[in-house]
């Protein structure tokens, strides 16, 4: 009989969704490596696997012009409440435009209602130089504004960074670049939803109240977590 405890630690539970983006290079089956296997589609345009420069691993995601990808609704859950989000990113300055911003991935959508989130990640690029910020929006779902703003200044947006948002149990919200603490925040007054992960979306900016582009750039390494993976500053994995 297999110890539950051990069972447990085999198939990673606190892991939601694990998405590595290995295989071959334009290939558009986008495996789930957690427990969940969850099914991962795509939504719009011709997003592929590009084993170009991979950020990690042999490949990577590469969204291109309109590519989009989506996960099924988690369900509703204590276990699937979203403690950690991680990724590695990286976009061409060609393909993002001084002051451009740039939807990289909504958690809750409608075709309809663009406000019905409670997670939204938008990459800015600044007016000059190679930086640019990554925020990350926290929601009530179908409340009129933002709970929260955590963001991540990214001196170099050409280059392979790891981000990892992470909230704790006493309600902070962390933000890391590259395994060193970015920025903090504190809610307390904030719920998540059941639904739905898209990557490389274009969602509603609060800061000018437009619609963004869709993130055209790599992603690699997704991860959700329902547990706080990074107290303190750590090594990115690879």
């Amino acid at each position: 009989m297999i110890n539950l405890g051990v069972l447990k630690k085999r198939l990673d539970l606190a892991t939601l969704l694990e998405l590595r983006f290995e295989g071959s290079d334009g290939s558009q089956v986008f495996a789930d490596s957690s427990s969940y296997n969850r099914s991962v589609t795509v939504s719009s345009g011709s997003p592929a696997l590009s084993t170009t420069n991979p950020l990690a691993g042999t490949a990577s995601l590469l969204l291109g012009t309109n590519g989009t990808i989506t996960t099924p609704d988690f369900g509703v859950s204590v276990f699937n409440y979203i403690r950690t989000i991680e990724f590695r990113i990286q976009t061409a300055l060609t393909d993002i435009a001084a002051n451009e911003s740039q939807g990289v991935f909504i958690k809750g959508f409608s075709s309809s209602f663009f406000q019905d989130y409670s997670h939204q990640c938008i990459l800015t690029r600044n007016a000059s130089g190679n930086g640019g910020v990554l925020k990350l929006y926290l929601k009530i779902p179908n409340s009129s504004t933002p709970a929260s703003v955590l963001g991540v200044t990214i001196p170099d947006l050409s280059q392979n960074n790891h981000i990892a948002f992470t909230h704790r149990t006493n309600g902070t919200y962390a933000a890391y670049l590259n395994g060193t603490l970015a920025n903090t925040l504190f809610s307390a007054n904030y719920t998540q939803n059941s639904l739905a992960i898209e990557l490389g979306c274009s969602v509603y900016n609060w800061d000018t109240g437009l619609q963004t582009n869709k993130f055209k750039g790599r992603l690699d390494n997704f991860r959700l977590s329902n547990v706080d993976r990074y107290p303190n500053n750590f090594t990115p994995p690879a």
